[in-house]
């Protein structure tokens, strides 16, 4: 089983990019792989990595990187075609396993460089990702698009309120999950929680846990809960010859 963090998860610990990236080496020795992302294009457009991030990045088993999901919609035009030459350059330098999609920032799918593994995800219960909810929506998705690959979110997944078992018709064009749960403070419900955090929701997660494919911890790294991680892996890694 590949096991890896989200550098995402790192940001309520006002990390920025490359620091993100220490963060999750302090935990070479228990995890695969790192997702790493960009919040906006102009990000992506300048990134380069510093030398030691490189180097830990590229040492790693898997690797994935979460595309822009700003207003900026991937078109066929000239702005669409630069933010994703650059991303493919950085994918072709770390031998990326995968890009990830949020599949309403997409307009046309014909100018995503094939070359790479492309994959959508099932977004959440925003007004603004109808349509990309349901495991209908994104089969449908899927079947237009034969060579899309699917990066299955948890936390979406159950905050849309849908049956797991559900997506697992899917689990062929699954390249990947994003784990999380939602979690509880105070008399608010959440997102992006540990699985240990509800065991309620592990329970209905565990079939997705036995899937022979990357495990991506997706949980919000606030910094009373960096004890946590540690665990985490631990519990994520229980499942893996179950």
């Amino acid at each position: 089983m590949v096991v890896a963090i989200s550098a995402g998860a790192c940001r309520d610990l006002k990390l920025n990019r490359a620091d993100s990236i220490r963060f999750i080496q302090k935990y070479s020795n228990l995890i695969d792989g790192i997702e790493i992302g960009f919040g906006s294009w102009e990000e992506a457009l300048n990134y380069t990595f510093e030398e030691d991030t490189l180097k830990f990045v590229k040492s790693l088993k898997f690797k994935s990187i979460h595309m822009p999901v700003s207003n900026d919609k991937y078109d066929n035009n000239i702005a669409t075609k630069k933010v994703l030459s650059k991303v493919s350059e950085i994918a072709k330098e770390i031998n990326a396993n995968h890009l990830v999609f949020h599949p309403n920032t997409i307009k046309d799918y014909s100018i995503l460089d094939y070359s790479l593994n492309n994959c959508i995800e099932n977004l959440n219960s925003k007004e603004c990702n109808k349509g990309f909810q349901t495991v209908q929506e994104i089969r449908k998705v899927l079947e237009e698009n034969e060579e899309l690959g699917l990066v299955l979110d948890t936390c979406h997944m159950l905050e849309v309120g849908i049956d797991l078992k559900d997506f697992l018709e899917l689990k062929d064009k699954v390249c990947g999950i994003h784990l999380a749960v939602q979690w509880i403070q105070g008399e608010r419900l959440r997102t992006h929680g540990f699985l240990q955090e509800n065991k309620e929701q592990l329970e209905q997660i565990k079939p997705l846990l036995k899937l022979n494919v990357p495990k991506i911890i997706e949980s919000d790294f606030y910094p009373t809960k960096v004890t946590m991680i540690e665990k985490e892996i631990e519990l994520i890694r229980h499942f893996e010859n179950k």
